[in-house]
């Protein structure tokens, strides 16, 4: 057992490959395979078909069974044998601090987010009772299940023994969380990583027996048992790590293991599989590396998830070809183009199976959305519904945005050129997260109460062509301004939009809410429940949550795109656009930037009175609105409409 066996070193290769590609895709694109469709599959919770993880994880055990194997071989017992897996392995432990700390933050590490020292701690967990005695391979899985199971129970009891984050600076405090953590709670937890090794002691056991037909077997099994969980209410859930998932871990990784161990011991495919062998050796260097210098260097130069889906795999699949040609040189001394030409053709039919299989799988479900988003103005689309786009287009549904004015009043022309300069800046802010072409309607209406010009008939006909627009494109989504008294145009694209759901032929299967932006008082906050006319328990705003990173950082850089907007007097268009100073961005955020969008159903208002209550916001002219004739039109409207 001295020796290192090919298949270990392919089938390690081909999950750091597949771990790479994703990580880094997720990180040069504006989607991530962790919360994008057709990536994500809502349907079980899962970042792509074969979560990146899993297989990386389950490798681990195979090296630590070799290890202690290797170890007994020598003569080493029992407490020798522990102490030489915590040497080997609880350097993980202690190189991952450092590591973790410098690319994500200490509090990644104190709430066990980081993988390498999942698997270190694991790694040591599983060695010392390997160093027990010669377990049966399925004894292990059952053991990996019921450690699994009891992750709730542990939760239940123990888990608020101690702040999940760092927010103590009382030294007990401190330890206690941390330890509960490792236990339990963090994300790479022994509870949580435990199983997924054992799962590769397991499988490498047999291989060496030869009993390779009992992996499948337990594979196919598995499956079987995960998906009757599924279909019973007991879900497959990667995030929440359901009951069920375990068993799903196993079924797929157990698979994987099949079909590359089978291929590997083939003389044709021996050769081509050399270059994942490559990938294998160098794992933890290629795996500290790909964020030390791709991924931070990415974030530092600000060009992190700024690429659309189709360069950020470009550039993913180009990294990880760099990747290889220096691993293969370090590892032979030159290139074998033969087998650099095998590996490119490993990367392509990985991708193919990510996207592939999220489409399949989210057509088969009903995964993806259709989403309308109206807006009144150029920038409310940033400032209003930022996180409503992002969320959408990180998560992959197609989305469809109407803008009602040029952002332009006639009557009052800011400054020259401004109709191209809030195109311009909109465009900006879309470009952002991809959104352009085909996927914009422009209405072109006149900037600060278009209602007025267009009076009761002009707006029943906007009504009606709204209507139409939804039958055609039949979104499953809806959003509009909230009905608050804010903006006359924000109202009345809320009446409008409202009155075109309501006579389309989609309002039985689709759903329209209103996404809060300013009123009589507050700005970006909802009016007062005292002042709300309505009930509050009975339509209750929610928080739109994106994704931690990539969606607050998009908003920002969307927000930031419309420097005609300042309302503190530090930007400047001749210095600013469309490259904005610091100072500048600062000035944009600080005044337009309110954390999370707020959204609701949208009620069944009275558009003949104001949304206060006891129609108490009537007579209160925002800005330079005059609001009383809104009303008078829209009751005009209404009875065209009858």
């Amino acid at each position: 057992m001295g020796r290192r066996l090919f298949y270990v070193d392919v089938i390690r290769g081909f999950a750091l490959v597949y771990m790479v590609l994703c990580h880094l895709f997720t990180y040069f694109s504006l989607q991530s395979v962790y919360f994008s469709k057709p990536y994500f599959i809502p349907e079980l919770n899962i970042p792509t078909l074969l979560p990146p993880p899993y297989i990386f994880f389950v490798v681990a055990g195979m090296s630590v069974y070799l290890l202690v194997q290797k170890r007994v071989g020598g003569g080493v017992q029992c407490w020798g044998l522990f102490f030489q897996v915590l040497r080997r392995y609880g350097v993980y432990v202690l190189v991952s601090l450092p590591f973790t700390w410098f690319m994500f933050g200490f509090n990644t590490y104190y709430v066990w987010g980081e993988a390498i020292a999942g698997i270190g701690l694991a790694a040591v967990f599983v060695g010392g009772l390997l160093s027990l005695r010669d377990w049966d391979g399925r004894l292990l899985l059952v053991f990996g299940v019921v450690f699994f199971g009891f992750k709730g129970v542990f939760y239940h009891f123990l888990g608020s023994l101690a702040p999940y984050e760092v927010v103590s600076t009382d030294l007990r405090v401190f330890i206690l969380g941390l330890l509960v953590n490792m236990g339990f709670r963090g994300w790479f937890s022994l509870a949580t990583s435990v199983p997924m090794l054992l799962a590769g002691v397991a499988y490498v056991k047999w291989f060496i027996q030869g009993d390779e037909g009992r992996v499948l077997f337990f594979s196919v099994f598995c499956l079987f048992i995960a998906l009757g969980l599924h279909l019973a209410g007991f879900e497959i859930n990667y995030y929440d790590r359901s009951p069920s998932t375990v068993f799903f871990i196993y079924a797929e990784s157990g698979l994987l293991c099949f079909f590359l161990h089978g291929l590997s011991q083939k003389p044709f495919f021996k050769e081509k599989l050399e270059g994942l062998k490559v990938f294998g050796f160098y794992s933890l260097f290629i795996y500290l590396g790909h964020f030390l210098f791709i991924v931070k260097p990415l974030e530092v130069s600000g060009y992190i998830n700024s690429f659309s889906p189709f360069y950020g795999w470009v550039f993913s699949v180009s990294s990880v070809f760099l990747i290889y040609l220096l691993a293969e040189y370090r590892f032979r001394g030159r290139i074998d183009s033969g087998r650099f030409l095998y590996f490119q053709v490993a990367c392509v039919l990985i991708v193919f199976f990510v996207y592939a299989s999220g489409c399949l799988l989210n057509s088969a479900t009903g995964g993806f959305k259709k989403i309308v988003v109206a807006v009144a103005h150029p920038d409310d689309e940033s400032m209003r519904a930022g996180d409503i786009l992002v969320n959408s287009r990180i998560r992959g549904d197609e989305v469809r945005l109407i803008l009602f004015t040029d952002g332009c009043p006639d009557e009052k022309m800011p400054f020259k050129g401004c109709e191209v300069q809030r195109r311009e800046e909109m465009q900006k802010a879309l470009n952002a997260i991809d959104l352009g072409g085909d996927d914009l309607r422009f209405l072109g209406y006149d900037d600060q109460g278009f209602v007025f010009d267009l009076g009761p008939e002009g707006v029943k006909e906007a009504v009606e062509n709204m209507s139409g627009y939804l039958d055609e494109y039949r979104p499953d989504e809806v959003f509009v301004h909230a009905y608050e008294h804010g903006h006359v145009d924000h109202d009345s694209v809320n009446y409008i939009m409202k009155k075109a759901f309501d006579s389309s032929q989609i309002k039985d299967e689709s759903v329209i809410y209103e996404f809060v932006g300013y009123n009589p008082f507050y700005y970006g906050k909802p009016i007062p429940k005292q002042r709300d006319v309505l009930d509050n328990r009975l339509y209750p705003l929610n928080d739109v949550k994106l994704p931690g990173g990539v969606g607050p950082r998009l908003k920002r850089r969307m927000i930031a795109s419309y420097v005609s907007q300042d309302q503190l007097g530090v930007c400047n268009l001749s210095l600013d656009w469309p490259h904005p100073r610091e100072c500048c961005e600062k000035a944009l955020l600080r005044f337009f930037y309110h954390g999370s969008d707020k959204i609701r159903v949208l009620p069944e208002y009275n558009y003949s009175r104001s949304p206060c209550v006891n129609d108490s916001c009537r007579f209160e002219d925002v800005g330079l609105e005059q609001w009383r004739g809104f009303y008078e039109i829209t009751q005009a409207t209404d009875q065209l409409l009858k």
